[in-house]
């Protein structure tokens, strides 16, 4: 059974979405991860490095036809990428157990 809210988003979504620009996948690799999609067809488009105290990363963006995945690795250990794909750097007091993505590397 929904309520009002969750059928009021869900028709705001059919009728405004009209499309996916991009996902962005976090790894741990990025050579590594440009080979697989480029393997299975994906195209290696570009290349970014993006640098900050928590947002230093290094991007590809891979696409095949429509579709277009941002690769991203965290470019050192205080990274936001890093911190995501790589729990066990975060200190335990931040860790998460309720939610499953926090434990699981990509």
């Amino acid at each position: 059974m929904t309520n009002s809210c969750e059928t009021t988003s869900k028709l705001m979504l059919k009728h405004k979405a009209q499309k996916i620009d991009h996902v962005a996948i976090a790894v741990l690799d990025l050579e590594q991860a440009i080979g697989y999609y480029s393997m299975i067809g994906f195209s290696l488009i570009d290349r970014m490095t993006t640098t900050g105290a928590r947002s230093a990363m290094n991007s590809a963006v891979m696409e095949a036809g429509p579709i277009k995945f941002v690769l991203l690795e965290g470019a050192d250990e205080n990274s936001q990428i890093t911190r995501f794909i790589n729990p066990e750097s975060v200190r335990p007091a931040l860790r998460s157990t309720s939610n499953p993505l926090t434990c699981m590397a990509i």
